[in-house]
């Protein structure tokens, strides 16, 4: 929350009237937003982990208040009611769909390093590959 406060702060000398430059500026937000999010889901160290969650975060609060900014700088004054609520919409059904599809693949992810008492060879040779590495 305070990281967020203080981004915002410095992104908003950023932001000016001129449209293409706010839209840079959502694009750039949004690279660092995909950036950290994957690292936070490859990674398996837990400073780097906790900063990238940390970041993302970060970059999720300052996402939104931008795009909707930009957003209602480009809607006609006559649909700006629709076209919010279906960018609402699109939102909550995103969040509906993509739960249930990564909670699967992080349970199929996690069967494959989890004991499975009938192979037990798979289990000890992944185990003896990581003492490895």
């Amino acid at each position: 929350m305070v990281s967020s406060a203080i981004v915002m702060h410095f992104m908003s000398n950023r932001l000016d009237d001129d449209k293409n430059n706010n839209g840079k500026l959502l694009l750039g937000i949004n690279i660092f937003y995909i950036l950290f999010m994957f690292i936070f889901a490859i990674t398996k160290n837990f400073s780097l982990m906790l900063i990238a969650y940390l970041a993302t975060n970060t970059f999720r609060a300052t996402n939104e208040p931008i795009f909707n900014a930009w957003l209602n700088g480009h809607i006609d004054d006559k649909a700006r009611a629709t076209v919010l609520s279906i960018n609402g919409q699109i939102n909550a059904l995103g969040q509906i769909l993509g739960g249930p599809i990564i909670g699967i693949v992080a349970h199929v992810d996690a069967g494959k390093t989890t004991y499975d008492p009938l192979n037990k060879k798979e289990y000890l040779l992944r185990k003896l590959n990581t003492i490895r590495d």
